[in-house]
């Protein structure tokens, strides 16, 4: 289960309110295994114009302007997820600060993007200005109707990898943004959402070890969290869960978890499994991560099932409108829900 660097990676992920957070607490009492809090999300990978869109757009579906726009983008999120906890970049940055979680991480991710770009040249590239705002278009014409004839220029870069070299620099660069968190006693980091619920796989490769623990939950259960937990810091956090109505969280519901894709380094488990055979389920997630149960040096540190029992079952216990609306939930999604 060691990785190259003796790194090695497990990401939680869910669907919003799924009870995620429940096995990212247990997974940090394991001794050895780096974590942050479980609100902080690495993004890096699986945000627009992230990792996935760079192979996506250098290796699978090349293009001069594809690749080129991709390089550009990429760029652009580094800057935006840089920063530390420093008074200076808090004031100026937007609060990502992935350079306090992962030390270096403007210039580690300046020394990748130094190895896939394979040259690059200013030239007119009217492409790097397709995400302009209107008004700066018009003032862009206008200029060049002034007489400043390279205002469409831009920088262009050359880039392109089959699959084999881009995931072989690719792997450095995690693992070296990863290692740079790690202390010498520890062999594992622990993710939060990283990689995507429906096709983790994908990710994987980009580590040199990697695995996914995806966690859902009863449908019910779910629907109700979000209404009644769903305001973060005064934002509705759950309307991205519920949308404005029972059935569009049915026709989310049912999306989201369309054509899964699985191997034997993704394990699929229940929120209510955890809760409610707490055994039974510490033993299944030793076998899945490879290690002893000596490992669990911090039993009900973090999560205490008996804390978390509230959390199941919800549904039973609702009337009027709320009970109409899971009762229409079970009849959608009758395999998705929890027999108590």
């Amino acid at each position: 289960m060691i990785a190259l660097n003796n790194l090695y990676v497990i990401d939680l992920s869910g669907y919003s309110f799924s009870g995620k957070s429940a096995y990212f607490d247990l997974v940090c009492e394991f001794d050895g295994y780096k974590h942050y809090s479980k609100e902080f999300e690495f993004e890096l990978i699986r945000l627009p114009n992230g990792i996935l869109d760079l192979y996506y757009s250098l290796v699978e579906n090349w293009s001069p302007v594809r690749s080129s726009e991709a390089i550009r983008k990429f760029k652009s999120l580094v800057d935006t997820l840089s920063g530390n906890d420093g008074f200076i970049s808090r004031l100026v940055s937007r609060g990502y600060k992935y350079d306090y979680y992962f030390p270096g991480f403007y210039a580690i991710s300046q020394e990748y993007l130094d190895k896939l770009i394979i040259a690059s040249w200013k030239s007119e590239w009217p492409f790097a200005y397709n995400d302009y705002p209107k008004y700066q278009i018009f003032f862009k014409k206008l200029l060049f109707r002034l007489g400043k004839r390279d205002i469409f220029s831009a920088r262009v870069y050359l880039s392109r990898f089959d699959k084999k070299d881009f995931l072989n620099i690719t792997r450095e660069y995690l693992d070296k943004l990863f290692s740079s968190c790690i202390a010498n006693n520890e062999k594992a980091i622990v993710l939060s959402n990283a990689f995507e619920t429906t096709n983790p796989t994908i990710s994987h490769q980009l580590c040199y070890s990697a695995k996914s623990i995806v966690v859902d939950r009863d449908p019910r259960d779910i629907y109700l969290s979000a209404l009644n937990t769903g305001y973060v810091n005064g934002i509705n956090v759950g309307k991205t869960a519920i949308g404005d109505n029972v059935e569009i969280f049915i026709e989310r519901f049912k999306l989201y978890r369309k054509d899964l894709v699985s191997d034997e380094n993704v394990l699929r488990i229940n929120f209510e499994d955890l809760v409610l055979n707490y055994e039974e389920t510490l033993n299944k997630l030793f076998i899945f991560l490879g290690e002893d149960k000596s490992i669990h040096k911090y039993p009900k540190k973090y999560f205490n099932p008996e804390v978390s029992k509230k959390g199941v079952g919800m549904w039973k216990n609702v009337d009027g409108q709320l009970k109409k609306d899971v009762d229409k939930i079970y009849s959608e999604l009758k395999e998705y829900c929890v027999n108590i």
